[in-house]
């Protein structure tokens, strides 16, 4: 059977073709958004472009453009745009000498970033020793992305004012996801930037046995494609005759049944969809706590006010003596064997094994003697982040002790057999004296891929980039103004997390010929357009099905690779060959080019 075979080359030099392209923006679109891809179709003969952008007034020209760039890939992309503007863009092949044929003009606009701006809330940068302050920063309840001055790139569009978005994130794909909470009915989504819903979390409560899931705190897109979620599950269940002293029906919802004692109690639960959206996965801390873990009781019965939540059926929570162990974090290992989930209220991370769904280890207070480990390493804390070499960070709250104790980052690592496991690396978190330093909610810590680690601090409303020697080389307060012209408050965030750009995955491919012989060779150019480095599947196939075959690549991020193809054996005349490039980081983006053989 006739087949191609593959060269992988590094090259410097350029070539000319192309996959079939549209014009990205796409004409007289409004975005939401600062940085952008430009995409354009291929010019023949061309092996570098020239674009150029200018404001979109009155009078205005391209004599003295806002912005020039060159790319020889047919995408490149553009930062430093202001919302509330109008553009328009136009590009040529750049040959230097010759005088250029542009295509265009075309028009777009970025809407004004309404919410922030509305709201008179403002980022104040504290510091910034960073040599290239690249990468953005997210702000969950500011709704938007934000560039290293404080300035926003990306604002979250047609959501009202009343909602409130949390655990916002950039996924891998350069997609966007978050959970909402109005009335404390929240919904998971994913969305592409331009705020269009791609996936929303079901909500159909299979898990939970109710109406909903009852969604909260942390919801992700796994490396597999799937979702994840924080959810809930509650369950009517006896008192112990040890606890119903804590419990009575002022402090708690209970019930009284058959001389029977019934406490409504909170199970966090995980739940993995796959893009169906079918359960594929799921777990419930009602199989793993204990009596002592459920109910949790302190030295004391509480003197907190009780707060109840109607939309819960009535359900109290209290500051102490808590009837929920207050699931509020989880994260998942690159292979995807573990997850790694933190209980608040039980100071407590736990490790477990996807396929049985047992808890094969576990760290925190000795709440009860299901604790194996790390009794005094944190205290009330959020976030449970797996990190690149098997250590474990969280954000320390360390509520006890309030107005005294200082939260801070912990990270520590797994056990050897045989050993107990041990704190690596904390950082207390009195960054200054300019604005509160106590935490008692939010917060979480998301690895750089320079090693450093960003770490907001919740309610505290601080960002902070601290690097492994414990310098903090970026800091930033979140502030809003009460009225105008007064003083700033503080604004608190829940988590912030790193993105590399707006696209951390994007490529184009082009080749130097639209025909190919037996005698002849063929190069596709393969360009890395994201900034996140990526590897390629290449497919070649004939139109008849005579055969097929499959080549990877790696590029860098910025970089390009070619691939050069050649028949091995002869091929039916007039064969068509079809060149499929997929990202194995997005096998949904694809590029495709047909090759006539001759």
């Amino acid at each position: 059977m006739p087949f191609l075979c593959f060269l992988l080359l590094v090259l410097a030099g350029f070539i000319t073709g192309s996959a079939t392209a549209q014009t990205i923006p796409a004409p007289d679109a409004a975005l939401n958004y600062t940085q952008i891809m430009f995409e354009y179709p291929a010019l023949t003969g061309a092996n570098q472009y020239l674009i150029q952008i200018a404001e979109d007034t009155t009078g205005s020209n391209f004599d003295h453009p806002f912005i020039e760039q060159k790319d020889s890939s047919t995408a490149t992309l553009i930062s430093g745009f202001g919302f509330g503007k109008k553009y328009k863009w136009q590009y040529t092949a750049y040959t230097k000498g010759i005088k250029p044929d542009w295509k265009g003009p075309y028009r777009f606009q970025i809407l004004a970033d309404s919410f922030v701006y509305n709201h008179h809330y403002r980022v104040r940068i504290l510091n910034n020793e960073l040599k290239e302050p690249s990468g953005f920063v997210s702000a969950d309840l500011l709704r938007m992305f934000m560039n290293r001055h404080g300035q926003p790139v990306w604002q979250l569009p047609n959501i009202d004012e009343f909602t409130s978005i949390r655990d916002l994130r950039l996924t891998p794909i350069g997609t966007v996801t978050y959970i909402t909470d109005r009335n404390l009915f929240v919904e998971a989504f994913e969305t592409d930037l331009q705020g269009n819903i791609l996936w929303q979390a079901p909500n159909n409560g299979k898990i939970s046995g109710d109406s909903t899931e009852y969604y909260h705190h942390n919801f992700t897109r796994l490396p597999n494609g799937n979702y994840m979620v924080l959810s809930k599950k509650f369950v009517w269940k006896p008192v112990p005759a040890a606890f119903r002293q804590y419990i009575t029906g002022t402090r708690f919802e209970t019930y009284t049944g058959n001389d029977t004692l019934y406490a409504r109690i909170e199970f966090g639960t995980i739940i993995e969809y796959n893009p169906q959206k079918q359960v594929v996965w799921a777990w419930n801390s009602e199989d793993y706590l204990n009596n002592t873990d459920i109910f949790a009781i302190k030295d004391e019965p509480s003197t907190a006010p009780v707060k109840k939540n109607e939309a819960l059926n009535g359900h109290v929570r209290t500051k102490r003596g808590k009837i929920e162990a207050h699931l509020n974090a989880f994260s998942v290992d690159t292979d995807n064997q573990f997850v790694y989930a933190g209980f608040r209220n039980l100071s407590r991370v736990i490790k477990i094994d996807k396929k049985t769904a047992e808890v094969v280890y576990s760290w925190g207070a000795k709440t009860s003697e299901e604790a194996k480990d790390g009794n005094n390493f944190f205290n009330t804390q959020h976030d449970a982040n797996i990190l690149s070499n098997g250590s474990i960070a969280v954000f320390n709250n360390n509520e006890e002790g309030v107005g005294t104790n200082v939260p801070s980052v912990v990270v520590f690592n797994q056990p050897l057999p045989g050993n107990t496991s041990q704190i690596v690396w904390q950082h207390p978190c009195n960054f200054d004296t300019l604005t509160p330093n106590k935490s008692l909610r939010g917060g979480n810590i998301d690895q750089l891929p320079n090693l450093n680690f960003l770490v907001s601090m919740g309610n505290a409303n601080k960002i902070a980039e601290i690097t492994p020697d414990h310098r903090i080389v970026w800091s930033a307060v979140i502030e809003r103004e009460a009225n105008p012209h007064e003083q700033m408050l503080v604004f608190l965030l829940y988590r912030a997390y790193y993105a590399s750009s707006l696209y951390p995955c994007y490529f184009t491919v082009q080749s130097n010929s639209a025909t190919l012989s037996q005698s002849g060779l063929l190069q596709l150019k393969i360009f890395n357009e994201g900034t996140e480095d990526d590897s390629y599947t290449v497919t070649v196939s004939s139109a008849s099905g005579s055969f097929k075959k499959n080549h990877t690549a790696s590029v860098a991020k910025a970089k390009s690779a070619v691939i050069e193809i050649k028949p091995d054996a002869a091929l039916p005349a007039g064969e068509k060959i079809e060149l499929t490039v997929t990202s194995n980081t997005n096998p949904a983006l694809q590029r495709k080019l047909w090759i006539a053989y001759k």
